[in-house]
Formats: structure tokens, C-alpha cells, sequence
């Protein structure tokens, strides 16, 4: 009996207590007068790689800040969010990527508050409105923005769609660099010569424009009427003019000539650019 009591005066007791200004609540881990833990009371029952429990007192104190109070906020873990109201749907989310990504977000954020001390953004009932963006679109942006940073892969956009949505936000609102990582992304997803020839346009992708109309000018097939339309007329007629100019004068000395396609498949082997920055003059290639 000596012996057992012995052993149970060694158990550790752990304790966490949060203090307020009326009680303290205690939370005991194992009561002294309860059974012995598992694996303390008998050594000889202890397996070999079992590690005897470490005391721990953990206290907690709830403390109420008077506004002369001045206390550091730390610069990495203290987040401040902001809330957004997108098509019926409230989002909040950290305020700091906006602020420092965007040049929009960063100039409204600045601007000094209406006289009704309302301030937009704190709070659900108080959110910042956002018109005329989907919510489909607005997720996909918090996903690139939000996780790109701690390249959590399986979080990100995926496919030609989605980082199109973050193309079009990024741009609107002057996410440059996330904007930047969106083009690659695009690249890399395999996107298509017609796609990248209306993106190109929309939103003002150099370098996009010129070996998109290249790859059309060789393919042996021609330009759809969906693909007309979605190029626009301007476009479609200019690029069709390439590809008649080089055709007619590759085949300017045959004779045998028969209705129907006549491109060859060593069209595309050439290269059409030149012909295409003096027929496209007006456009930035």
C-alpha cells in the first residue's frame, strides 16, 4: 500500500487554468485520486518506447486592453481581413495581399472615411461591395492570391478557365505580378493559337499576338466560322489575306489545280511573320 501511494504522488498532474475577473476555471488532465495512468503505475508493464508524460502548467489570463494602452502588433501573425460582398456571397479574407498587390485595392484602402464613421469592410454588415465581377471569378483570384504564396498546388487554379478568371480580375485591378503568374500558368496549360489571339487582345498580352497568327497562317485547315467569331472580323479577314498570299504565290505555276483545299502539309514549315507584321501593321505584336 506504501509502495502505491508512493507511486501514485509521482504522477504529474497537468493543469490548465484560464483566469477571468470573476473565477478561474481549472481543467485537470488526471484527478490525484482517480486510477493511475496507463503505463505509470507499473514499470515493469511499461513499454520499452514509451516516454513518461512531462508535467505541463499552461495558464491562460483573459485581459481587458484600455485604449492607452500601447501594445506591439507583431508584423507576421497579427492579421487584419477585410469583407467583401460578391454576387450575394460575403467574403473575408486578409487584408494585406490586396493591399500590397494591387494598386487599386491599395489607393481605396487609403482614402479617408465618410463623415458617418462607417467604415467599409470591418464586418458582415459592412462589407465592400464589389459589382459587376461573378463570384466564380472572385474565388478563383483568392485561390491564386491567397495560396500561390505558399505554393499549396492542389489550392490553385487549375485548367485554361480558371486562370483565365484570375487573367481578367488581375488585370482589372492591377495585380501585376499575380497577373504575371496567370500568363504562365496559361502557357503552360497548353492553351490554343485561337485563345491566346483573343486573350491577347482583351487583355493586353505582349508577345501573344504574333506566333498565335503564325500558328494559324501554317496550319493546313482553315478558319472556322466559331473561331471567326470569336477572333472578330477585323482579324479573321487580315489573317485569311496571309494565308491566300502565300498559297497564291506557291502556287502561281501549277497548273493542275482542283477544287477543294489546296494547302500543303509543308506550310507548316514556313514562317509567315514577316508577312504578318506588314498586314497586321496596326496592331502591337
Amino acid at each position: 500500500m506504501a509502495m502505491r501511494n508512493a507511486q501514485v504522488n509521482r504522477v504529474p498532474s497537468w493543469h490548465s487554468s484560464v483566469h477571468t475577473s470573476h473565477h478561474v476555471l481549472t481543467d485537470t488532465r488526471w484527478d490525484r485520486r482517480s486510477t493511475i495512468p496507463p503505463y505509470m503505475g507499473d514499470r515493469r508493464s511499461t513499454p520499452s518506447n514509451h516516454r513518461p508524460a512531462i508535467a505541463c502548467r499552461t495558464r491562460f489570463s483573459h485581459t481587458t486592453m484600455s485604449s492607452k494602452d500601447e501594445v506591439p502588433r507583431h508584423s507576421d501573425f497579427y492579421i487584419s481581413t477585410v469583407t467583401f460582398l460578391v454576387e450575394g456571397s460575403l467574403f473575408k479574407v486578409p487584408r494585406e495581399p490586396f493591399e500590397k498587390e494591387s494598386e487599386v485595392f491599395c489607393g481605396m484602402f487609403s482614402l479617408p472615411q465618410g463623415s458617418s464613421g462607417v467604415v467599409e469592410g470591418l464586418s458582415d454588415e459592412n462589407p465592400i461591395r464589389i459589382d459587376g465581377t461573378s463570384k466564380d471569378d472572385f474565388e478563383q483570384l483568392l485561390k491564386a492570391l491567397l495560396h500561390r504564396k505558399y505554393d499549396s498546388q492542389p489550392n490553385l487554379p487549375h485548367g485554361i478557365e480558371q486562370w483565365t478568371s484570375v487573367l481578367k480580375l488581375s488585370t482589372a485591378w492591377n495585380f501585376e505580378s499575380l497577373r504575371q503568374a496567370s500568363i504562365d500558368a496559361l502557357m503552360e496549360s497548353g492553351i490554343g493559337a485561337v485563345d491566346r489571339v483573343v486573350l491577347s487582345q482583351q487583355y493586353h498580352i505582349k508577345g501573344w499576338l504574333l506566333p498565335a497568327l503564325n500558328e494559324l497562317a501554317r496550319r493546313q485547315e482553315p478558319i472556322s466560322l466559331e473561331e471567326a467569331k470569336r477572333m472578330g472580323i477585323d482579324i479573321t479577314v487580315q489573317l485569311a489575306s496571309v494565308r491566300e498570299r502565300v498559297t497564291m504565290h506557291t502556287y502561281s505555276h501549277h497548273h493542275n489545280l482542283a477544287v477543294g483545299s489546296c494547302r500543303s502539309p509543308s506550310m507548316g514549315k514556313l514562317d509567315f511573320s514577316d508577312q504578318i507584321r506588314s498586314t497586321f501593321s496596326a496592331y502591337e505584336l
